[in-house]
């Protein structure tokens, strides 16, 4: 099942096409789901799938075509058996033992706890090949693996430890699975509850939990660190940050339906979030009063994605970079046609013509590829790239993507949404503490930091991106 949209003619309910699909399959057949580009309906391909003994993957625009549909052929290219169920007597707690395919190369996982008391562990295994129905069975005493070191290095404690993660992780999956599939609405509240508690518990990142970022080098751990749950954050709050030290990120960017990705300080890993922002909002990225610089960013709407009304959409369409004393001063407006550059004289450079345009400490290079260079002198490396479709669908923007090369310039005073992302320490918290609403007297589209108000904004990775992101889920 192949789509890059939406159903526009024929049968266009979601709910039909999953009766039809049911009736049509009798679950007897499996049922496989391509999405390609962000336009394509993921959710209800994926229903398709779960519901009909299949599975679905989203091909995304930003990465190798030909190389995800590759992998996902590796993937399925190979089934062995179907309708796979394992049992375990005097097994409590399981996570899933019911799997419809088993494809060569991949694996099956089951993870649960032996009852108390058992001193034999019965496991029997039914699934139906190419010659028919196969079954085995084994007794483990349930002692044997007391001794046990599973080849890792590590004491038994630890190992122990893992496998209660293990089994917590996909327990999680599962309640979240059944969650999606549920068209009960207590019967999802619950689902989500106790995904939420496990997830607390054993401090996941999920789908249903969040991950609150603590400014600030010096701050100590908050006690009882977890994820904190996603409802707690349905009304805005305010983000308390410090201006104590300079940014130190390494490649730190705003693209795509606007999306944050920065390189924590003194780490390798990268923090990937999210904030909602309007149509129209103006975006404070980057002040540096020091440098006499600052950044903005115009947001433009979007149509919202079926199923998805209440969520806006935006996207950046145009970035001025001002430039003052005790520096220089010039004003740098990016738009989706090109660049204009206003200080001794004007000029403007649109795109599709390469150019350099040079001064004492500024430089801008309009590259090849839609994209403008901005170098501000030592330390300072910004970039801006165009994002254009060919043909674009009705949810699909023109937009700008802005990133910060090299941000090592910035000063001590330097703030703004981008001009401090390297420095924020990350905690997993049971609840929001650096969070506060009241912050918010200025309206929903805006964000409080050190007496400005700053407009936030939505998250999505970008192409132009090399580094590494993280999560769980």
């Amino acid at each position: 099942f192949l789509t890059d949209g939406e159903a526009t003619a024929g049968v266009t309910s979601g709910t039909r096409i999953l009766v039809n699909a049911r009736q049509a399959l009798r679950g007897i057949i499996s049922l496989f789901g391509l999405a390609f580009g962000d336009d394509a309906d993921y959710g209800l391909l994926r229903r398709l799938a779960l519901e009909n003994r299949g599975v679905a993957r989203r091909i995304y625009e930003d990465s190798d075509a030909a190389l995800q549909l590759t992998g996902f052929y590796d993937e399925i290219a190979s089934p062995l058996l179907y309708d796979v169920a394992l049992s375990y007597r005097d097994g409590i707690d399981l996570t899933r033992t019911l799997f419809p395919n088993y494809f060569h190369g991949s694996e099956l996982v089951v993870a649960g706890r032996v009852a108390p008391g058992a001193t034999e562990f019965h496991i029997q295994t039914v699934s139906h090949g190419h010659n028919g129905q196969l079954s085995l069975e084994n007794d483990i005493s349930a002692n044997a693996t007391e001794a046990a070191t599973f080849g890792c290095s590590l004491d038994l404690g630890q190992i122990g430890r893992f496998v209660q993660r293990l089994w917590a992780y996909f327990t999680i999956q599962d309640l979240l699975q059944a969650r999606f599939r549920s068209n009960d609405t207590t019967a999802r509240r619950l689902l989500i509850e106790k995904a939420t508690n496990l997830s607390l518990k054993y401090n996941f990142v999920t789908p249903v939990t969040s991950l609150s970022p603590i400014h600030g080098p010096h701050h100590s751990p908050p006690p009882q660190c977890h994820t904190f749950p996603r409802s707690a954050c349905h009304s805005p709050g305010w983000l308390q940050t410090s201006t104590s030290h300079a940014s130190t990120c390494d490649v730190t960017s705003l693209d795509g339906d606007p999306h944050f990705v920065v390189q924590l300080s003194g780490s390798l890993e990268t923090l990937c979030f999210t904030l909602d922002g309007h149509p129209g909002d103006v975006l404070q990225l980057v002040t540096d009063p020091a440098k006499g610089l600052s950044v903005h960013g115009h947001l433009i709407g979007a149509p919202a994605r079926p199923g998805s009304e209440d969520r806006l959409r935006t996207y950046l369409d145009g970035i001025v970079v001002l430039v003052g004393p005790p520096r220089l001063r010039y004003a740098i407006t990016v738009t989706l046609q090109g660049v204009a550059l206003k200080g001794e004289g004007a000029l403007d450079l649109p795109f599709g013509h390469p150019a350099w345009v040079s001064h004492p400490g500024l430089g801008i290079r309009v590259g090849l590829g839609a994209n403008v260079t901005l170098q501000l002198g030592t330390g300072l490396e910004f970039v801006v790239q165009r994002h254009q479709y060919g043909h674009p669908s009705y949810l699909q923007r023109d937009h700008l993507g802005f990133y910060v090369v090299d941000g090592s310039g910035l000063s001590a005073q330097a703030h703004g949404l981008l001009g401090k992302g390297g420095l924020w320490d990350s905690y997993l918290c049971d609840s929001p503490i650096h969070l506060r609403s009241d912050a918010w007297g200025c309206g929903p589209a805006t964000r409080q930091d050190g007496g400005a108000r700053i407009p936030p904004f939505l998250l999505k990775l970008s192409p132009i991106y090399w580094g590494r992101s993280w999560g769980m889920g």
